[in-house]
C-alpha cells in the first residue's frame, strides 16, 4: 500500500492500478484494495467503475457505511432520491457521526416532501450536530409542510441566528419565513423577510413570485407586485405557477383583458390540473364578462378536489356569482 501511495502522491495513475490489480488478485476478498481503487476511479471521472467497485465492497461487507455512502451519493446524483434515501438510512444507522451523510439524507427528503420523515430525521440530527444550521431549516421546513407554522417559524428563526454566514442557506430561510409569516397574518415580518432574501439575490424567482402573489391577496403595492411578477415571467415564460401569479396581479389591479391572457398561457403550460388556477381563470372571465364561461372553471376547480382553492369556491358555484374578499 506504501508503493501505491507514492505513485498517487507523484500522479503515476498506470502504476497505481497495476499495483491495486496485483494486491486483489492477491487478495479478493479484501474491501480495503476494492476501496482503493474505487476512490483512484473517483478521482479519475470513472465514476461507473466507481460504482461497481463499492458494489463489490457490499458483496464482502454488506455493512460498510462508507460504500453504502456512496452508492446513496450515486443515487442521489442520478435522481434516484427514494433509493438514496433508504441507503442513507442504512449508513447512519451504521455509523452516525457524519454529518455529510445526515445533510445528504435531510435533502432527500425535502425532495421527496417526506414531511414525516424529515421531521424524524431532522430531530435525530439535531441531537447529534446542534451546532448546524441546516438542521434547523429542515426542521422548520418540516412543520411548514404540516402546516404547523408556530413551530416553523420558531426553527427558521433559529436557523437565522447560526447562519449568517452561509447566504445561500440565509436567502432560503428568509424566503420561508416571508410565506410562514403570511400565513400567521403578520404581513409586517413577511414582507421585512422577503425583502431580506432580495437583498442576498435579487432575482431568486422564487422569492419574487411568492412576495408578489401575497402582495396581491392584500392588494397592496401592486404597482411593485407586477414589476416582481413580470421579471420572474420573462424568464420562466412556460411556468404556469409562475404566469398565475403574474395574472393574479394584473386581475387585482382591475386589468382583466391582460390578465386573461396570462391565464390562458398558464393553464397552457400545464395549469389546467390545478384548481387554483382553474378558480382564478374563472374569476377572470367573470370579470370580462364570460359568466358562464366563469361557472364552468369553477365545477372544474372544484372537481378536482383539492385544499388550495379558495373559501368562496362552493358559494361561488351554489349562487353561480363571483365573491372575493
Amino acid at each position: 500500500m506504501q508503493k501505491i501511495r507514492i505513485y498517487q502522491a507523484i500522479g503515476q495513475e498506470t502504476n497505481v492500478r497495476n499495483e491495486l490489480q496485483k494486491l486483489i488478485q492477491q487478495f479478493p476478498n479484501e474491501p480495503m484494495f476494492w476501496a482503493v481503487l474505487a476512490e483512484v476511479n473517483l478521482l479519475t471521472g470513472r465514476e461507473q467503475e466507481a460504482h461497481e467497485n463499492y458494489q463489490k465492497i457490499l458483496s464482502l461487507d454488506p455493512e460498510n457505511p462508507m460504500a453504502l455512502a456512496m452508492i446513496a451519493d450515486f443515487l442521489h446524483r442520478d435522481g434516484r432520491f427514494l433509493e438514496a434515501q433508504e441507503k442513507y438510512r442504512k449508513v447512519v444507522a451504521l455509523d452516525a457521526s457524519r454529518w455529510p451523510v445526515w445533510e445528504a439524507l435531510l435533502l432527500c427528503n425535502l425532495v421527496l416532501l417526506d414531511s414525516i420523515g424529515l421531521l424524524r430525521d431532522a430531530e435525530a440530527a439535531l441531537e447529534l450536530f446542534p451546532e448546524q444550521p441546516l438542521v434547523y431549516y429542515m426542521l422548520g421546513t418540516a412543520y411548514n409542510l404540516k402546516k404547523d407554522y408556530i413551530m416553523a417559524m420558531q426553527y427558521l428563526e433559529q436557523a437565522v441566528s447560526l447562519a449568517q454566514s452561509n447566504k445561500r442557506l440565509l436567502l432560503m430561510t428568509f424566503g420561508s419565513l416571508g410565506d410562514i409569516y403570511h400565513h400567521l397574518g403578520n404581513h409586517k415580518k413577511s414582507d421585512e423577510n422577503f425583502r431580506n432574501a432580495l437583498e442576498i439575490d435579487p432575482n431568486d424567482d422564487i422569492v419574487l413570485n411568492n412576495f408578489a402573489y401575497f402582495l396581491s391577496l392584500r392588494r397592496e403595492h401592486l404597482d411593485e407586485a407586477e414589476e416582481m411578477a413580470r421579471a420572474v415571467v420573462q424568464r420562466n415564460p412556460n411556468n404556469p405557477t409562475f404566469l398565475d401569479t403574474f395574472a393574479w396581479v394584473l386581475y387585482k389591479q382591475g386589468k382583466y383583458e391582460q390578465a386573461k391572457a396570462i391565464m390562458e398561457m398558464a393553464l397552457q403550460n400545464g395549469g389546467d390540473t390545478e384548481a387554483v388556477l382553474l378558480e382564478h381563470y374563472g374569476d377572470i372571465l367573470w370579470k370580462t364578462g364570460e359568466k358562464e364561461r366563469a361557472l364552468e372553471y369553477w365545477k372544474k376547480a372544484q372537481a378536482l378536489g383539492s385544499s388550495d382553492v379558495s373559501e368562496f369556491l362552493n358559494k361561488k358555484i351554489e349562487t353561480q356569482t363571483l365573491i372575493e374578499n
